[in-house]
């Protein structure tokens, strides 16, 4: 789990270089790579939880759980409050990823309008030139 958290944060590390170096957030290097980035931390911080709190029950049902004493106290909060906080930050990166799918999908409309815009014109204009010819002729 550590070698998948320390390539999280090489994606983490990857977007602050390319907003440093002013790329534009719709650039398809910031989309890959906050794609990539959420997909990451999808697989090393949320699938993980269930697999965690799985292994914790298994510990609570035995009787070493009452000897843990004050630790399992703190087990169950702190990884409560961290596990609220990383399903927080993917539900962000998730509306992030939505977003920026639907602005492409917009983007990818508006330019198959200009192009159907702009071979009416040419048609127009083509039409407009042969009516002329044929008028003067």
């Amino acid at each position: 789990i550590i070698i998948l958290i320390q390539k999280e944060n090489k994606e983490f590390l990857y977007r602050w270089f390319l907003d440093a170096l002013k790329f534009s957030k719709t650039s398809k290097a910031f989309v890959l790579n906050g794609l990539l980035m959420t997909l990451v931390f999808f697989v090393v911080r949320i699938v993980a939880m269930p697999i965690y709190w799985w292994k914790v029950y298994t510990v609570a049902i035995t009787p070493l759980w009452a000897h843990m004493g004050h630790f399992r106290y703190v087990l169950i909060i702190v990884c409560s409050v961290l596990d609220i906080i990383n399903v927080y930050w993917f539900s962000k990166m998730l509306r992030g990823c939505i977003k920026i799918f639907f602005s492409v999908q917009e983007e990818n409309k508006r330019r198959r309008r200009e192009e159907l815009v702009k071979k009416f014109i040419i048609s127009i204009l083509i039409i407009t030139i042969i009516i002329i010819i044929i008028y003067h002729c």
